[in-house]
């Protein structure tokens, strides 16, 4: 004997069991779309940072932080960037290697963001880091860095003109 079949219903169980693993993979593709765009405009915003110091001779975390905020970072407000962004300036020498931005479980160096603006005549390393959109599950900071000199025809910080 058979029993009769009841197919009512079989499409809605099937949606309900697909649409749960398509929402999720929608949402990470989203997740990791604006990752990439926002550390794409962080590394852009860092060394147009660094173009700016380079011709303008003033070197400052405010003025790498200004200069970061007004190109504009596109999940941050500028009063938000400006509260969340790290900046460190380091100068390079043939010595020890700067420090790393980030160890090994994805968290910040503080030892990587001081600011030392070294010698007249050195060369700059700019870090920049702010935390991770969203959810952070592709790491919680997202850093960059550009490395620069002062230009020796920069226009004299604004304390050099009157010596």
């Amino acid at each position: 004997m058979s029993f009769p079949r009841d197919d009512r219903g079989a499409a809605m169980v099937e949606f309900g069991l697909a649409v749960i693993p398509f929402t999720v993979l929608v949402l990470l593709m989203l997740e990791v779309f604006l990752t990439v765009t926002q550390q794409h405009f962080l590394e852009v915003a860092t060394q147009r940072a660094a173009h700016d110091i380079s011709m303008s001779g003033k070197v400052s975390e405010e003025d790498v932080t200004s200069s970061v905020c007004q190109n504009g970072l596109m999940l941050f407000s500028a009063a938000s960037c400006r509260a969340s962004l790290k900046v460190g300036i380091t100068p390079v020498t043939n010595g020890d290697p700067p420090a790393y931005a980030l160890t090994l479980s994805g968290a910040l160096n503080a030892d990587a963001f001081t600011v030392n603006t070294g010698q007249k005549d050195s060369i700059l390393l700019i870090r920049t880091a702010i935390a991770a959109p969203l959810t952070g599950i592709m790491g919680p900071w997202l850093a960059s860095g550009a490395v620069t000199r002062i230009s020796p025809y920069a226009q004299p910080a604004a304390d050099e003109e009157g010596e």
